[in-house]
């Protein structure tokens, strides 16, 4: 049966659910509804799918539900708003032995569906549980007499890897027109602190899982040659991330888990790293007008992230600290997360503007305009050893010159000629293959290692600036002063891991020299 609902997210905290509930109910009592408490019930929900992940690249999630007395197994398409509102295809079955078997279910709709979906003798395993404590009230108008929607608040919480909490208001149309159904959107959308979710509850538990939704991702054919044309490389690369950005992004705009904006932020950062390495043949204006609206990109979702990179470090802090001093990190987490609050605020205001809805038009631009340059003719070989030679020697000659005693500027920047240079070979990783595969990971190591550096350093001068700004009361002060010496501490061992990665990547470093030599 077809399925229309609308999903707005509470981004004010689990802590602010009962207020926004209140406020919700009053404002549907004020325009026009008749609300009608029905429950609150305990829901769990466990998600299927193949080692080969055969549903979601069809395009279909599946769960099993138990809470009601059975089993129910949906199949549910996957779906992607940008409004909130959601129209998909779902398939129920239900289930009333407890002793029954994902592999083998009955004769049923879902069974059915799962043969057409599934090569023979393939078996489904679970990804991940999910437990949703569920307020339900049922919806009519006088405006639409044979209506009746179903409104709920879902408290929900993912525990894989990491764990995933948050809140959400559906209303979802029982019978009667869309336009009724559409009504009553308009007062969630109006409503303070809820945001029009972008994608499902399947959708974020993949994101708590560390797996990635590879539905809906266009497959392209990367050159497996040296002797293949390079300006045909740069153009399918940034294809490829300019349609991870786009895959990316409905995960950021929700901003639930911090793995949305970094993985959006990463996808901004490739493009640029692109258009950098290709700029000998791409096309210089369009080039140059893409690179500036990435750039700009760039930096609001780097707002968001450097603080869900601090909220991350009170966890380590709490953990760190004893009980008593632990409690000083109250006032300074609220600071934190207002700000966050703020920032994605910002990014949220940026991703329904005209600036950011132009950018695929950048994109096809870049990509549509004629190349004339001589060297759009030469190979990938040709300039790969004319991009990667030069950047070896500099990142070489740089890291040599590190010392206890280099400022903390001095990693940044090698950080940034690493992150460039492994960039690089990874658009190269098709045609060369495995002689890239051990110095990719060795930079991807020193990545790391200098980006843990930084994020010590940065929270340094964040803590520095917060309590040189605020009057803080002794217990808060002395909170602070601990958190100081633990990022100090943290400095000298990044700096002296940096030490031991570095090593390991010289002996890289000297077999990629003749690679491209």
């Amino acid at each position: 049966m077809d399925e229309l609902e609308a999903k707005y997210l509470l981004t004010d905290g689990p802590n602010k659910r009962d207020k926004s509930l209140r406020r919700l109910l009053q404002e549907l009592f004020w325009a026009g509804y008749a609300v009608v408490p029905k429950d609150t019930i305990r829901i769990r929900d466990i998600y299927y799918d193949s080692s080969e992940w055969h549903l979601q690249r069809a395009g279909w999630s599946l769960r099993s539900r138990s809470g009601e007395g059975c089993t129910v197994i949906t199949g549910k398409q996957i779906g992607v708003s940008r409004t909130g509102m959601f129209e998909r295809l779902e398939i129920e079955q239900r289930l009333f032995d407890d002793q029954w078997n994902i592999n083998q279910l009955g004769a049923g709709d879902v069974a059915e569906l799962l043969q057409t979906l599934l090569p023979p003798e393939t078996d489904l395993a679970a990804l991940f549980k999910l437990r949703n404590a569920r307020t339900r009230y049922q919806l009519s108008h006088r405006d639409y007499p044979r209506s009746l929607m179903d409104l709920s608040m879902d408290v929900v919480r993912i525990r894989s890897k990491t764990v995933l909490e948050f809140v959400e208001f559906e209303c979802e149309l029982v019978r009667g027109p869309a336009n009724a159904m559409a009504a009553a959107a308009a007062v969630l959308r109006q409503q303070p602190g809820l945001l029009p979710a972008r994608v499902g509850k399947y959708q974020r538990g993949l994101q708590a899982t560390g797996c990635d939704l590879k539905a809906g991702m266009v497959q392209l054919e990367i050159p497996t040659s040296p002797s293949a044309n390079w300006a045909t490389l740069g153009l399918l690369h940034l294809r490829v991330q300019g349609q991870q950005l786009k895959h990316h992004e409905p995960l950021a705009w929700e901003g639930l888990h911090l793995e949305g904006v970094h993985e959006m932020r990463v996808a901004a950062r490739r493009v640029r790293a692109a258009l950098q390495v290709f700029s000998n043949v791409l096309p210089r204006a369009e080039a140059n007008t893409l690179g500036d609206e990435i750039r700009w990109l760039g930096r609001i979702l780097g707002r968001v992230r450097d603080l869900d990179v601090h909220l991350v470090d009170l966890a380590r802090y709490r953990k760190q600290l004893r009980r008593k001093d632990a409690i000083g990190l109250a006032a300074y987490e609220r600071r934190l997360q207002a700000n966050r609050r703020l920032a994605h605020a910002n990014l949220i205001r940026a991703l329904t503007g005209d600036r950011y809805r132009a950018l695929p038009e950048k994109f096809r631009a870049l990509r549509e305009a004629r190349i004339s340059l001589p060297e759009s003719q030469q190979t990938i070989k040709e300039n790969a050893r004319l991009i990667v030679k030069p950047q070896l020697r500099a990142i070489r000659k740089r890291g040599r010159k590190i010392t206890r005693s280099s400022p903390p500027d001095a990693l940044h920047r090698l950080r940034i000629e690493i992150k460039r240079l492994r960039y690089q070979l990874e658009y190269l990783a098709e045609p060369y293959g495995k002689p890239l595969v051990a110095a990719t990971l060795k930079l991807r190591r020193l990545q790391q290692t200098l980006g843990d550096h930084q994020d010590a350093c940065v929270a340094s001068d964040r803590l520095k600036v917060y309590r040189a700004r605020h009057k803080l009361k002794p217990g808060e002060r002395r909170t602070i002063e601990k958190m100081l010496t633990l990022e100090g501490s943290n400095v000298r061992k990044h700096r002296k891991q940096f030490s031991k990665d570095w090593r390991k990547f010289e002996v890289e470093a000297r077999q990629l020299k003749k690679v491209f030599s």
